[in-house]
């Protein structure tokens, strides 16, 4: 039989091909290829839309990639996702998608900083910035380190500072105080001057003037002609009678305020001060009661005992501009605590007939002028009508708006104190010449808003000669409340009463978004090949390499092919 060279080299190659027994390609390594192509070319193409601003087309291509979860671009793919959630205020989604990305890659700057960004969307202080400190402490690039601390200076104190206005104007001044403290750990800022400002406002109201002089102070630096707060630390000033610092205030504020009817109130307020000089340093202020300078004014008046219990009408007042249903039970709380600061000499009783009444109790919106200066408004009057030393009727009038911004209604917390001092004066009390007393002329942050010692004593050696009454407090279950007082004069329009701005820095971009690489596929390594043979000890063993021998160039003959000859091989003999 005749074969060809083609024939004899393919039966050869085969032949090798069975001894050497070469193994497949892995299907394992293949399979893992395509999955990890596939991821990348889903997350190339949503960060393409994503740029393009087609979060949909985005989200789709982002979230086919998340469904091969794990691959090497799993951390790529979440936060991109993130970042679309982000873009439509998805905050939640956003932050589970920045979370499982930090899961695939722990140390993910990209991701802590984005965390830090979307915590701040949220208006989560605390945690933004627990994030963007992470940030800027692992980080290696100097110019987003020097960004994401400007960031935090910028913005940081301005969410503070927005939150620290909303809790004041909901009343809640200790939770203000906290966040603006938080801001003022990030000067200087932008916001500096604002956030001191409104902490001496806020410390003056709770009651600590020394502070609050201090913060005044403070946000001068910032600000020099901030004129709301050089106001501040004049009233401030007064409440701790220190008087000469108080006039030198209100003397620099004279000079900036270019609105004449502040700037009156302010010159009147600097007369009003000297007036408190000589009364703090009277000498009656050394005794515990203010009983006889009561009489020397000629003030003193009391109701006769046949009147006890006293009828007390409160006119309804629903419709009144500013009027809060919980002002009746502030009335009522100021002569619980009169009469039992009387020894239990006084007694009251509510009555719904206005004509049977001794105290007459209105809460209005119009304004109110001080008895004795009729050109000063008030945020409390009472009147009565007295025959001898005892009283017939009294009339008490308490504003529901702030005296001089009409158009805001008075704080909750300003009418418990008015309610206080003017009850007060419906009993028989005079003003007392100490700025620390309820009964005082003019309201300081010093008082309390409950009465002193010299308050109590003082009403009760008013009353000292009547019996004592089986008095129960009407107001026993009422909740604690909180007193403010009511404000002096004309104040200038502080920047507490001003629009907060947010600031125009914006946070840095992601710098660290890189190209994605595509990935390498590399073959799986050929199995070692096994020999049947018996190899000696001493020789080293060797893949065998076939090289087929390369096809010999046909001579050429003349005349017709000659055909090629096949020699088979001998038979063996047999033995």
């Amino acid at each position: 039989m005749k074969l060809t060279d083609l024939t004899i080299r393919i039966a050869v190659i085969a032949l090798l091909a069975h001894s050497f027994a070469l193994e497949p390609v892995s299907a394992a390594g293949d399979v893992d290829y395509r999955k990890e192509t596939k991821a990348y070319n889903l997350c190339t193409e949503g960060r393409r839309f994503e740029s393009q601003g087609d979060l949909t087309q985005a989200q789709a291509s982002l979230k086919a990639g998340a469904a091969l979860d794990p691959t090497s671009y799993s951390p790529s793919i979440h936060l991109a996702l993130a970042r679309c959630y982000r873009s439509q205020k998805a905050y939640q989604q956003a932050i589970e998608e920045t979370k499982l990305s930090l899961k695939f890659n722990p140390n993910s700057e990209d991701a802590i900083y984005q965390l830090g960004l979307i915590y701040d969307d949220l208006d989560d202080t605390e945690t933004s910035l627990k994030y963007l400190k992470q940030f800027i402490a692992i980080t290696k690039d100097t110019t987003m380190k020097n960004s994401t601390q400007q960031f935090i200076k910028t913005n940081l104190a301005y969410k503070n500072l927005k939150a620290a206005r909303k809790l004041m104007d909901e009343g809640k001044d200790r939770e203000a105080l906290k966040r603006l403290t938080i801001a003022a750990n990030d000067d200087p800022s932008p916001n500096s001057a604002m956030v001191h400002s409104n902490m001496s406002y806020l410390l003056r109201r709770l009651g600590d003037s020394e502070k609050a002089v201090d913060e005044g102070k403070k946000a001068l630096e910032f600000d020099p002609n901030d004129k709301g707060t050089i106001y501040n630390i004049a009233i401030a000033c007064q409440d701790v009678a220190k008087f000469d610092d108080a006039v030198h205030w209100l003397k620099r504020y004279a000079t900036m305020e270019t609105d004449p009817v502040a700037r009156s109130g302010a010159e009147a307020l600097m007369k009003e001060i000297e007036i408190d000089r000589k009364l703090f340093n009277s000498v009656s202020n050394k005794k515990s009661d203010y009983l006889e300078e009561m009489q020397t004014n000629d003030t003193r008046s009391i109701w006769a005992k046949n009147r006890m219990p006293l009828q007390v009408y409160i006119e309804p007042a629903n419709g009144v501009r500013g009027f809060q249903p919980k002002f009746n039970s502030y009335i009522v709380h100021a002569l619980d605590t009169w009469c039992i600061s009387s020894g239990k000499k006084l007694n009251y009783k509510l009555t719904k007939i206005k004509a049977d009444a001794d105290i007459l109790v209105y809460f209005t919106e119009e304004e109110l002028h001080s008895a004795t200066r009729t050109t000063e408004l008030v945020a409390g009057l009472t009147t009565y009508r007295s025959y001898s030393d005892a009283f017939a009727k009294a009339k008490v009038q308490i504003r529901t708006v702030d005296p001089f911004q009409p158009a805001v209604a008075v704080d909750k917390a300003v009418c418990a104190s008015v309610c206080m001092h003017e009850i007060g004066h419906a009993l028989g009390l005079g003003h007392s010449t100490s700025i620390y007393d309820v009964m005082y002329f003019r309201s300081s942050s010093k008082q309390t808003g409950n009465p002193t010692n010299r308050d109590t004593s003082t009403i009760a050696r008013l009353y000292t000669a009547y019996p004592p009454v089986n008095f129960v407090a009407s107001a026993a279950a009422l909740e604690p409340i909180k007193f403010l007082p009511p404000p002096i004069y004309v104040p200038p329009k502080l920047k507490i009463a001003k629009k907060l701005e947010p600031p125009l820095y914006m946070p840095p971009p992601i710098a660290t978004e890189k190209k994605l690489e595509p990935p390498l596929y590399t073959p799986p390594p050929l199995a070692a090949q096994k020999s049947t043979k018996t190899v000696p000890s001493t020789k080293t063993t060797q893949s065998l390499l076939f090289v087929p021998p390369p096809l010999e160039r046909k001579k050429t003959v003349k005349g017709p092919p000659q055909p090629q000859l096949f020699t088979p091989p001998p038979f063996r003999r047999g033995n």
